[in-house]
C-alpha cells in the first residue's frame, strides 16, 4: 500500500509540473530551484548565449568505436564517451561567459564530465522513435535550472543531423504540443515549429541553453555528427560526482 502511495504522489508531481509549471521534471524539484534562486537573487530565466572559440579538441575515434553494449537494437546509432579534462574550449566559453553563469547558477556552480558523442544515421522510418533523443523533450533528470554548452567538433550543415532547440518562450507557446515526450500524435508525425533553431556551422561554434527549459531533439545525419557538451548545476544539486568549477588560466583537470 504504502509504495502505491508513493508511486502515487510521485506522478501527481510530475503531473502538476507538466501542467502548470510548463516542466518535465518533478515540480518538487522546480519549486526547490525557484526557492533557492529567489534566496540567492539569481536571474529567473537564462537568455540563449552563442559564439565561436578555436577548436583544438579532436575525437578519440577508439572511445567512439566501443558502443553501448545494451540489449537495445538501437545502441548502435550512437556512442560516445566522458573526458577526464576539461578542454581548454569549455573553460574559454564558461570564462567569456562567466558573468551570465553565474548570475543564473550562481558563483559556486558545479559541473559534470566533459561528453564527446556521435550520431549516426538510420532510416527515417525511424525519425519519430526516440533512438538518441532526437524527439522534442526536455533534460528532467535535475530540476529546471541547469545550462548545457554544445560545441560543433566539425563543419555542420543540415545534412549532419543538427541540433534543434527552442527557447523558453517558445516552448511556452507550444506546451501544448511538446507536454509530453512520448504522446502518441508525437509518435506519428515530429512536430516542426517556425521558431526552432538549430546548431550549425563551423567547428568551434557553440551555444549555451538551459536544456531543461528549452526543448531540444537531435536529428537524423546522413553520416554522423560529432559535438562535445558539459553540464553546469547550480550547487545545491550538488551529487554524484559533480564538483564545483574553479577558474584557471590553465585547461582544469578532473580529480
Amino acid at each position: 500500500m504504502f509504495s502505491k502511495l508513493k508511486s502515487f504522489i510521485i506522478s501527481m508531481d510530475y503531473l502538476f509540473a507538466n501542467v502548470f509549471l510548463y516542466s518535465q521534471s518533478r515540480a518538487y524539484e522546480v519549486l526547490k530551484d525557484c526557492v533557492y534562486a529567489k534566496v540567492r537573487r539569481l536571474k529567473k530565466e537564462f537568455n540563449l548565449e552563442n559564439g565561436s572559440v578555436n577548436k583544438s579538441l579532436s575525437i578519440n575515434e577508439k572511445e567512439l568505436s566501443i558502443r553501448n553494449r545494451s540489449n537495445s537494437e538501437f545502441a548502435q546509432y550512437s556512442s560516445g564517451y566522458t573526458i577526464e579534462q576539461i578542454p581548454r574550449e569549455f573553460v574559454e566559453i564558461i570564462s567569456n561567459h562567466r558573468d551570465t553563469i553565474e548570475k543564473y547558477l550562481g558563483s559556486d556552480f558545479l559541473f559534470g564530465k566533459p561528453l564527446v558523442f556521435r550520431n549516426y544515421n538510420f532510416d527515417l522510418k525511424f525519425r519519430c522513435y526516440d533512438i538518441y533523443s532526437n524527439i522534442w523533450h526536455q533534460d528532467s533528470h535535475d530540476g529546471n535550472r541547469i545550462l548545457k554548452i554544445f560545441i560543433l567538433l566539425h563543419h555542420t550543415s543540415d545534412e549532419h543531423g543538427p541540433f534543434h532547440y527552442l527557447n523558453f518562450k517558445d516552448v511556452k507557446r507550444h506546451w501544448s504540443i511538446l507536454r509530453n515526450r512520448w504522446s502518441f500524435p508525437n509518435m506519428k508525425r515530429l512536430p516542426i515549429f517556425e521558431e526552432q533553431m538549430k546548431i550549425t556551422g563551423e567547428a568551434g561554434d557553440y551555444v549555451i541553453l538551459d536544456t531543461s527549459r528549452c526543448s531540444h531533439r537531435a536529428s537524423i545525419p546522413s553520416d554522423f555528427r560529432d559535438m562535445a557538451a558539459i553540464t553546469l548545476y547550480p550547487n545545491w544539486r550538488k551529487k554524484n560526482g559533480r564538483q564545483p568549477y574553479v577558474y584557471s588560466s590553465r585547461t582544469d583537470k578532473l580529480s
